[in-house]
């Protein structure tokens, strides 16, 4: 693509520091030499361009080939790969569904959306309950779920790849119904995020790799009751502080070329989110978080 030259050489200087600014913001879409490769492609070209009459097109192989120092390095790709995710929200089959699904089949609550999933790269839920047949019971608790294991079948038919277990119900059966869930949908090759059998396990992200891009999953629940909040030596879900926030995310940030950051929060019949959703949710895109 070819650029106007600068006539004053303070000009260029401004011209390739934000060129180096772009670079250093863009997100990585191939793998990590490609994404090294643009920023050294744009610093070395802007150093150049400093000194042309006539700018240099960077993606023309004969224009490359007059400078030596191109000549190592590989061609930007002008086509970057396409990944698609399929978000939902809550995903509940407890209660009064067990019923229906127990008489129609696992299928048949994702009969009108099982084309729209299967449509995307990636499809991921909010799994609002355990899957178990076991565990005790919260008692200081009006409402509580748990799903009869074997429902998993109709959650993988469905297209689901990945569910955040960060939510207010997915602790109801204890930390038995938590590992149970887990280990269920590893069965099923569902992965997962949000809960575990302590906070390193609960705010641990999970990862999806799909047309050569590493996409990181990680949830977070900031619903009561505490109880269901893991610590260093409790299950239960990822309770988001300012600082675990940062650290988590970053670590995502590290490992893949996107993160995908689910929160569980706000009140039901609420339709305006309050402060400290908009607040976390600004940290969260601050932080890395796409």
């Amino acid at each position: 693509m070819q650029q106007k030259p600068k006539m004053l050489k303070s000009s260029m200087k401004k011209r390739a520091k934000n060129k180096l600014m772009h670079a250093q913001l863009s997100k990585k879409i191939n793998a990590g030499a490609v994404n090294l490769a643009l920023a050294f492609l744009i610093l070395i070209h802007a150093s150049l361009f400093a000194q042309q009459v006539q700018p240099v097109p960077i993606l023309d192989p004969g224009n490359i080939a007059r400078y030596p120092l191109f000549q190592q390095m590989p061609l930007i790709q002008q086509e970057m790969p396409m990944v698609t995710i399929a978000a939902v929200g809550d995903l509940m089959m407890s209660s009064w569904i067990i019923d229906y699904v127990n008489e129609m089949g696992v299928d048949y609550p994702f009969d009108s959306t099982r084309t729209i999933l299967a449509s995307a790269d990636i499809a991921i839920a909010n799994l609002e309950a355990p899957l178990t047949a076991e565990g005790e019971r919260f008692e200081d608790k009006k409402y509580t779920f748990k799903v009869p294991p074997h429902f998993v079948e109709g959650i993988a038919g469905a297209g689901f790849d990945v569910v955040t277990m960060a939510n207010n119900h997915i602790v109801d059966y204890g930390c038995q119904g938590v590992m149970s869930t887990i280990d269920i949908l590893n069965g099923a090759g569902i992965k997962s995020c949000g809960a575990g059998e302590n906070r390193r396990q609960a705010c641990s992200p999970t990862f999806i790799d799909v047309n050569n891009v590493r996409i990181a999953f990680v949830g977070f629940s900031m619903t009561f009751p505490d109880e269901f909040w893991a610590t260093a030596d409790t299950c239960g879900t990822c309770y988001p502080t300012e600082d675990l926030l940062a650290r988590v995310i970053s670590e995502c940030e590290r490992q893949a070329d996107f993160t995908v950051a689910s929160f569980h929060w706000g009140a039901e019949k609420h339709t305006e989110p309050r402060q400290y959703q908009i607040n976390f949710g600004r940290r969260a895109i601050d932080f890395g978080a796409d």
